[in-house]
């Protein structure tokens, strides 16, 4: 029952670089966050991690916060 049922999650999982509407970006989030544990996949993978503002202006080329 449990292997079937991680075969079943993974083979319904959105896959990396599959298009979504916002509509269903947005269900996803929610239904992530209803979860008893958001932090991780059934193969142990985490499924958001923290960044620092920071980092995240110097991966798309954007400076800091604005003084």
């Amino acid at each position: 029952g449990d292997r079937l049922a991680k075969s079943y999650a993974c083979h319904a999982a959105v896959r990396a670089g599959q298009p979504l509407s916002l509509e269903e970006m947005n269900h996803l989030v929610d239904r992530l966050f209803a979860t008893s544990l958001p932090h991780g996949d059934p193969h142990g993978r985490p499924t958001f991690v923290r960044v620092d503002i920071n980092e995240l202006h110097s991966r798309f080329g954007r400076s800091g916060p604005r003084s």
